[in-house]
């Protein structure tokens, strides 16, 4: 085996190892190292074949898209000396990066060109998917809420317990007095990230807060304020802005995905075939 096949081989390795252990390859067990390599040697096989077919001859990668490539695995790490001592673990230095990428990327060009060769989406079939599954088309009741959060935080004095509670029905008094001035009383005292956009969470199903806040939440009315509510992380005050009630998404609505998924599985079953084509 040359140097460069090797260098693609330690970094499908890498891939291999961090989509199905999510970790470094020293962390794994003999058995989790072994499956990893297996899975990367089939890989490597398969993407020789790939590029040694005709559909591969004239595929052109251009430089600068390496480069793309080489730089957002770069800025995964903090510090440079992180970086390289990361490649050196996988067998790998910059310049064998940036050939495992080429041969990466090529590898996609002409995967996609394959795909480019799938039959068309019939909207009939479009048609037909949505009636076959009628309940993933189906939207739970939504509300729209925003928060104010006052955290607690015993190395802060003001974030003590007994603190974090006056401030919150402190805050909560201001809002009885002036309903309307949620958004503004949340950009001033919250101590969320949302404060920015006025404390806004977002339309939220259930089961996406805190138990503690969902249960509040989907009992309140449009426009009702709670009072202040103890989770884990602090005291909040919820403000529902509105809600959507629950329906099912009209076929014109779901068209669209519809469409991209059976696009995407055609796609697939066409690479896929043209693959086998290539072993036969």
């Amino acid at each position: 085996m040359t140097a460069i096949d090797q260098e693609n081989l330690a970094y499908m390795t890498l891939k291999s190892v961090q989509a199905r252990f999510d970790c470094e390859p020293a962390q794994l067990t003999e058995s989790q190292k072994h499956e990893a390599q297996q899975h990367a040697q089939r890989q490597y096989r398969i993407e020789t074949a790939v590029l040694a077919s005709p559909m591969a001859q004239d595929v052109h990668v251009p430089a600068s898209t390496v480069e793309d490539a080489f730089a957002r695995i770069r800025q995964r790490y903090e510090a440079e000396a992180d970086f390289l001592e990361g490649l050196e673990r996988a067998g790998l230095g910059e310049a064998g990066l940036r050939r495992a990428l080429l041969w990466e990327l090529r590898v996609e060009a002409v995967m996609d060109r394959v795909a480019q060769n799938a039959k068309q989406i019939d909207p009939v079939d479009e048609e037909l998917f949505y009636l076959n599954h009628l309940d993933r088309f189906h939207l739970p009741e939504r509300r729209k809420v925003r928060h104010i959060l006052i955290t607690i935080n015993d190395q802060f004095a003001d974030n003590h317990h007994d603190a974090a509670l006056k401030r919150i029905r402190q805050i909560a008094e201001q809002l009885k007095r002036h309903p309307r001035r949620f958004s503004q009383l949340a950009q001033r005292y919250s101590e969320c990230p949302t404060a920015m956009n006025g404390g806004l969470l977002g339309e939220m199903p259930r089961g996406k807060l805190y138990p503690e806040l969902d249960q509040v939440l989907f009992n309140l009315a449009r426009g009702q304020i709670s009072g202040p509510l103890r989770s884990p992380i602090g005291f909040h005050l919820l403000s529902c802005d509105s809600i959507s009630q629950a329906k099912r998404m009209r076929f014109a609505e779901a068209r669209p995905s519809i469409h991209e998924l059976l696009d995407t599985r055609v796609r697939r079953a066409t690479q896929r075939d043209w693959i086998r084509s290539l072993f036969a």
